[in-house]
């Protein structure tokens, strides 16, 4: 329930994923991950087979985790990087 509100807030303020992944990264790119985050990251490089995005997780947020998670929240996007 709170991913289908989280989804259709989200779509209604940045229709086009891209841009909602465009001003996460703006917002986050000074940040880290947090534990969460860290771990989600995690469980998503390995169910999308791309080990890249659990690499430099001790850094800051980078543009393919951001739209890792966004594509996990928003599945079924497709213009999400």
């Amino acid at each position: 329930m709170f991913l289908e509100t989280l989804s259709s807030t989200l779509l209604s303020r940045y229709p086009v994923p891209r841009e909602l992944v465009d001003n996460l990264e703006r917002l986050l790119s000074n940040e880290r991950p947090n534990r969460k985050a860290v771990a989600l990251l995690r469980e998503l490089a390995r169910s999308q087979r791309r080990p890249e995005i659990a690499e430099g997780l001790e850094g800051t947020w980078r543009r393919e985790q951001i739209a890792a998670i966004v594509r996990y929240i928003l599945p079924d996007e497709e213009d999400v990087e």
